[in-house]
């Protein structure tokens, strides 16, 4: 579930595009974290008061991810 309050996003195309961005990057980074996990239930609510790009998005998605599943995250920095 994603949740993206009205408080803080005012506008409700604002609110359609973060729900996109945060349904997409889930997505994206389920098939590397989620996959072994197939019992997991996961709510995201966004608490940003202004857009985030995509890039962040997903990098802070795979974090996440990677915490709740306990996978050890693959490739460098």
């Amino acid at each position: 579930m994603i949740s993206v309050p009205k408080k803080r996003l005012r506008h409700a195309v604002d609110r359609v595009t973060m729900r996109r961005r945060i349904r997409e990057c889930y997505r994206l980074a389920r098939r590397d974290n989620i996959d072994g996990c197939p019992d997991l239930d996961v709510i995201f609510i966004y608490v940003a008061d202004k857009l985030t790009d995509s890039k962040r998005v997903h990098s802070a998605m795979e974090r996440l991810l990677t915490k709740i599943t306990g996978i050890p995250e693959t490739g460098g920095e």
